[in-house]
């Protein structure tokens, strides 16, 4: 509704997955920018642009049990650099194993490889998940 400050973004992503018998394959891409984090500091005119990636490949080894790792990819810069928003930088390995006894029920065991900025991040977790 003012004139200042302005603020201006915009958001592209793809999306795509290609499946094969029992093998899956999703890839995903964005890109993106904003002129000015934060609109309601006058003083900030911070531009930040924004890229992610991510690859994923599943395999069905068998009926109920499946495989699958994944790769992320995520970079975010300011332009100029500002104290208010610290650049990020972050690469994250992850591998999956899922068993589903039942069509409702599904056990998950997660491994996470996180590569960030200035530390390294290893984080297992199992979950369980239940629909009706």
């Amino acid at each position: 509704n003012t004139n200042d400050p302005k603020n201006k973004n915009y958001r592209m992503r793809v999306d795509t997955e290609l499946l094969y018998k029992v093998f899956r394959l999703r890839m995903l891409g964005g890109y993106g920018g904003d002129d000015n984090v934060a609109p309601n500091i006058i003083t900030s005119k911070t531009k930040v642009i924004s890229k992610s990636a991510s690859i994923e490949g599943e395999y069905a080894l068998k009926m109920n049990l499946l495989a699958s790792g994944r790769f992320e990819y995520l970079q975010q810069e300011s332009t100029p650099l500002n104290l208010n928003f610290n650049n990020l930088y972050a690469r994250r390995y992850v591998a999956a194993l899922g068993y589903s006894p039942l069509e409702n029920l599904k056990l998950v065991l997660e491994y996470k490889y996180e590569i960030a900025n200035s530390s390294i991040n290893r984080l297992g977790t199992m979950g369980l998940t239940f629909g009706f």
